[in-house]
């Protein structure tokens, strides 16, 4: 969850500092979003239909942690498409890992 906030929270303020309006720098989060929103209905799918949730546990912040060390490396220069792919794998890893837990407890209360 820290590491989602970390995202929401600053990728905002960087956008802004490149001139974008704070409205403009909402919309630059879409790609962020959009990882994030397909990852957690893939996991929670899969986790529905396989039974399993660890492997989503440590792979998510293993992509998590790679996304957001992609994002540290950004400044000024940096070109949208990698800005956009950097979000993408970003969101990805933090949504695989938000859904897992939930669906633990589902698959424990169904026990």
């Amino acid at each position: 969850m820290s590491a989602h906030i970390a995202a929401i929270y600053h990728l905002p303020f960087f956008y802004q500092a490149k001139g974008r309006s704070a409205s403009q720098s909402g919309v630059d989060m879409f790609p962020y979003v959009l990882g994030m929103v397909f990852a957690n209905v893939g996991t929670g799918i899969a986790v529905r239909k396989i039974g399993r949730y660890w492997q989503f546990m440590i792979s998510g912040p293993i992509i998590g942690a790679v996304g957001a060390g992609l994002l540290y490396t950004i400044n000024a220069d940096t070109s949208n498409a990698k800005l956009i792919g950097y979000q993408i794998i970003t969101g990805f890893g933090i949504g695989n890992t938000f859904q897992a837990p939930s669906k633990l407890f589902i698959l424990c209360l169904t026990l």
